[in-house]
């Protein structure tokens, strides 16, 4: 009894073509070589910078002076505004 494709296949799972059969492979393969080239690449790393290698310096980053700060760290409200924003109707 053929219901919904499955004719050969039966009720469990439809017959895998050639086409599924073959991505599958191709997944695996890639699978495979990405392992393998990430393996490869780890054991001829150094630990040298690219800059290194070219001779160049980095240079040194400046960090932004923070000014002094006081007691109070909110900013300074203006002098007509509320003291509290408005009650919800």
């Amino acid at each position: 009894m053929a219901v919904w494709g499955w004719a050969a296949a039966g009720p469990g799972r439809a017959a895998a073509t050639a086409l599924g059969k073959l991505t599958w492979v191709f997944a695996a393969a890639f699978i495979a070589t990405s392992i393998t080239l990430t393996v490869l690449a780890a054991q001829t790393a150094s630990t040298a910078s690219v800059i290194d290698q070219i001779g160049g310096t980095v240079p040194t980053p400046v960090a932004p002076e923070v000014p002094a700060l006081g007691g109070n760290l909110l900013p300074p409200a203006p002098t007509d505004a509320p003291a509290a924003p408005p009650k919800a109707d």
